[in-house]
């Protein structure tokens, strides 16, 4: 239920952090039509950094605290 209501709250950032993602990616298969050479070493490294680096900013924008939550407790 958590889950599913922070979802629902954060889902702009995650379509943010999913369009950025493709960004970084989409461009790759057609760079070749453009005439420039594609080392698969490089775009196996490319995919796994891209992929590594998405996963905690895609769990920071799931779980961050937006402040206004009503656990916090007043000092």
């Amino acid at each position: 239920m958590l889950l599913r209501s922070r979802l629902k709250e954060r889902w702009k950032i995650l379509v943010l952090l999913g369009a950025i993602w493709i960004l970084i990616i989409f461009p790759i298969p057609f760079l070749p039509a453009w005439g420039y050479p594609i080392d698969e070493t490089s775009l196996r490294a490319l995919i796994t950094i891209t992929v590594i680096v998405s996963i905690p900013f895609t769990l920071l924008a799931i779980f961050m605290n937006d402040g206004n939550s009503e656990e916090r407790s007043t000092y």
